[in-house]
């Protein structure tokens, strides 16, 4: 697009190349403005040609489809930086300053602030996940493909949002696999999506990772009905998030996440207070910017920034997706540690439907080298447990030799067979079967 030429103040003509001429007037600049008042980062030519685009119905370019994202937090998690594009953007209240920030430079005010949004487009709530999304502001005057193509430009985001996280990712890992080594619970509380997304985690842990149901649990504001039918007024609760940590018991041995992608809910809040008081470690999962409080008061806090969403305040999209994919990492890393896989095959799975034990059998068959009905049979000596039937069969000894080997070894496979012994399980095996 053509640098915009000024004639005078109050109107800028501009050109894009394949759609038509239009007027930089008082109500265009207000766009541009409330672009940087909402987060998006940018000078006005590339704001512009966002809102060319979108007029003239031209697909975006890569550019703009995937805007660049950098790290929001400092090592030490208290410095929060911008949002996905370049420019100026208003500062979290209370947070810290912005990077290059010092003396004499400018600061924008936050959002409930500022005095002079365009009007129509103010932003009351200072949360991320609350403010508009510019770059979706006419997705109603869209075809059905482009709805399509807008929101999977700003599913793209998600991932690098979540890599950022990396580091307190991998230390809340390591204090779930403290928990389990100390005969604690994992337990996920949540309200809405945020909710229903932590009982669901929870719930594929025993089919896959044979653990018991209780090693990890789902807590959702409103209780069982709310998984099938929204319960909002319950989420507003902080009592009986505190009852809900009562009734589970939950103590020192325990770590608990509260999952709440505004960061705001009080079930959630209820909860970790009490569970904090009852001695547990705690956590927070959230998508907008942390307070200082919440750093100061968790274990962890991991805030995933995937800007605001395609429909305002809709976090059951970017935010919920993102949220999916902490809990998948936190739940498969700790279960990696603590020895329910092994290489990537889960060995823990329970055989209880035909899907499972054909892919029980098939884990035995590409291991050891056997056919189908020698795996079966093995499968079957060894009580349907994948990691037993591995060690009877790797090393020719019966079901209750290996389960006691299995145990001292806290069920750590790899520790019994080693990088050598899987490359010649299959002779082994063969040698079992003969």
């Amino acid at each position: 697009m053509n640098r915009l030429s000024a004639p005078n103040r109050n109107q800028e003509p501009c050109e894009s190349e394949g759609a038509p001429a239009f007027v930089l007037d008082a109500q265009l600049r207000a766009s541009i403005q409330a672009a940087n008042v909402c987060g998006i980062r940018g000078s006005s030519d590339t704001v512009l040609e966002i809102l060319v685009r979108r007029l003239g119905r031209i697909p975006p370019p890569r550019a703009i489809a995937e805007p660049k994202t950098e790290r929001r937090f400092g090592p030490d998690r208290m410095s929060v930086g911008g949002p996905l594009l370049e420019g100026p953007v208003a500062r979290p209240p209370g947070g810290a300053p912005q990077p290059n920030e010092g003396p004499g430079a400018q600061v924008h005010t936050s959002r409930a602030e500022s005095t002079e949004e365009p009007s129509g487009l103010r932003i009351l709530d200072d949360r991320l996940t609350e403010q508009r999304n510019p770059r979706s502001m006419n997705i109603d005057r869209l075809s059905s493909l482009e709805i399509v193509d807008l929101i999977n430009a700003e599913d793209r985001l998600v991932a690098r949002a979540v890599a950022e996280e990396r580091d307190v990712i991998a230390r809340t890992i390591e204090m779930v696999v403290e928990t389990f080594e100390a005969n604690g619970r994992l337990i996920y509380v949540g309200a809405g999506t945020s909710g229903r997304l932590g009982v669901l985690d929870a719930v594929e842990m025993v089919p896959t990772y044979g653990t018991e149901p209780s090693m990890v649990q789902g807590i959702i504001a409103g209780g069982f009905d709310a998984l099938l039918r929204s319960q909002e007024a319950v989420e507003d609760s902080p009592e009986e998030g505190v009852l809900a940590i009562d009734g589970r018991e939950v103590g020192r041995q325990d770590f608990v996440l509260g999952i709440a992608a505004s960061g705001t809910t009080p079930f959630v809040h209820g909860a970790l207070g009490r569970a904090r008081q009852r001695g547990a470690r705690t956590g927070f999962l959230l998508c907008t910017h942390p307070s200082m409080e919440l750093l100061e008061t968790h274990e962890a806090v991991i805030a995933p920034l995937v800007g605001p969403e395609v429909v305002t305040g809709s976090t059951r999209m970017k935010a919920g997706t993102a949220t999916k994919m902490i809990l998948n990492i936190i739940t498969t890393g700790a279960m990696i540690r603590t020895g329910k896989v092994f290489g990537n095959l889960m060995v823990d799975l329970q055989v209880r439907c035909e899907k499972l034990q054909d892919r029980a059998e098939r884990i035995l068959m590409q291991t050891l080298g056997m056919e189908r009905p020698v795996a079966a049979a093995l499968l079957e000596e060894a009580g349907g447990h994948v990691k037993t039937a591995l060690l009877m069969g790797s090393s020719g000894i019966g079901r209750e030799a290996a389960a006691g080997i299995l145990r001292d070894a806290d069920g750590v496979l790899a520790r019994l067979i080693g990088e050598r012994d899987k490359a010649g399980a299959a002779d082994s095996g063969k040698a079992y079967c003969g």
